[in-house]
């Protein structure tokens, strides 16, 4: 019911007409009910109501009209749209679906062509390991049997060691045993040589005839009455010593009871030849002992004799007459004047050289490394050169060399298996 029928019903029953439309149906239903009606049966339609207004009909229509006209429209709107959508997504659909499995198809063929090639890769692989384990296992089977071996080899090494420790041991027995019977002998030796000495001194020997050192004479004394005869001589030659000379003089004279100062007048009567001319013009200095020694190393010692000492030693060559052993020695003294002890191994190269013709080429031929091997292959050169009632030649260059130590050729001394 319209809230113009409402305020004109209550307008009918004579009662206010203001309020809200729920306002005016209340009090409508309570006159109702204060008037025993029934307001569920009580007829709201404005029965003696007509429509004066056409244009009211009219608007009413139209509207219809419209609305009916609108939801036509709007369903044929709906049908179009709805087409249209389903066209478009049918059509999106399809190319969505086209695009979707041309890309599923390359990326399907791409991780195809991807799994063939790691499935060949790893194929391969699979085929490197099992022969690198094969080949690895063979490996360790030969190294295992290697060490097998090896462990047999220092197995046996050990038992070898062993045996050669116990064979040094015998050998280091009997060594010591040889060396011990070796130094019994060399001690007999040189008590029978000091009591050859105490008796030579005794009955007034010089000492130039027997080769003992000083140093070896040292704890002996000696008799002032018979020190004239111990003494060395000194000639003043280029291969004597003048140092050796004054050391051996002087241990000796040290061993005695006389003065230094009587040294001097002792000494000068042992030197002889152009070290006694030397002396002769010079004694009248009056030199004392230390001043004698100085004026003797100057004279005999100094660098200018030093120069002619090497150049005697480098030029001059072993004369027709003179033995070859008297030869090298005369060298040997002549180096060590000017280069000492130490380095004697160092003339052996020089003294080859300046050996005669008949003796240089066959020792060279035996290669002498020491001093000591040039001095033994001389010696059996000079003997064999002198003995010529034996029959014996010199090999010659051509001649495979002969070793002077065992007698059998194709060697030298120096290398001889029986050294």
């Amino acid at each position: 019911m319209t809230t113009t029928a409402l305020k004109k019903a209550l307008e009918e029953r004579g009662l206010p007409t203001a309020g809200s439309k729920g306002d005016l149906e209340m009090r409508l239903r309570q006159d109702l009910l204060d008037k025993n009606e029934d307001p569920e049966t009580y007829d709201f339609v404005e029965s003696s109501a007509t429509i004066d207004d056409e244009s009211s009909v009219s608007n009413i229509n139209l509207l219809v009209q419209l609305t009916a006209l609108l939801e036509a429209q709007s369903k044929e709107f709906k049908d179009k749209l709805d087409s249209k959508l389903e066209a478009q997504s049918k059509e999106f659909k399809d190319k969505l679906d086209s695009k979707l499995e041309a890309q599923s198809k390359e990326f399907k063929d791409e991780l195809d062509s991807k799994l063939e090639g790691q499935t060949t890769t790893i194929s391969e692989l699979n085929t490197n390991f099992k022969e690198h384990c094969s080949k690895l296992d063979s490996k360790i089977s030969g190294l295992e049997s290697g060490l097998a071996d090896i462990e047999n080899s220092v197995t046996c090494l050990e038992m070898k060691v062993d045996q050669k420790f116990e064979e040094i041991d015998e050998e280091s027995k009997k060594l010591k045993q040889d060396i011990k019977d070796k130094l019994t002998k060399f001690e007999g030796a040189v008590n029978s040589k000091l009591r050859l000495f105490e008796t030579r001194i005794s009955t007034g020997i010089k000492s130039s005839e027997f080769s003992l050192e000083p140093s070896v004479l040292s704890g002996i004394p000696v008799d002032p009455r018979l020190i004239k005869d111990c003494l060395p001589e000194f000639h003043g030659r280029l291969e004597e010593c003048p140092t050796t000379f004054l050391k051996t003089a002087e241990s000796l004279l040290c061993r005695t009871s006389i003065p230094t100062e009587i040294y001097l007048q002792i000494l000068t009567q042992q030197l002889k030849g152009s070290a006694g001319t030397w002396w002769n013009n010079i004694k009248g200095m009056g030199l004392d002992w230390e001043q004698f020694k100085t004026e003797f190393k100057k004279r005999f010692d100094s660098e200018a004799v030093r120069a002619s000492i090497h150049k005697k030693f480098l030029t001059e060559t072993q004369p027709s007459g003179m033995r070859a052993v008297a030869f090298i020695i005369q060298k040997l003294q002549l180096f060590k004047r000017v280069h000492g002890d130490d380095s004697i191994d160092d003339s052996v190269p020089y003294i080859l050289e300046l050996l005669h013709d008949k003796f240089r080429s066959l020792v060279k031929v035996a290669q002498p490394k020491t001093f000591e091997e040039l001095r033994g292959i001389v010696g059996t050169l000079d003997e064999e050169t002198s003995n010529s009632s034996k029959a014996k030649t010199l090999p010659r260059n051509d001649e495979t060399p002969k070793c002077y130590g065992c007698g059998r050729s194709g060697h030298i001394r120096s290398r001889c298996p029986e050294n």
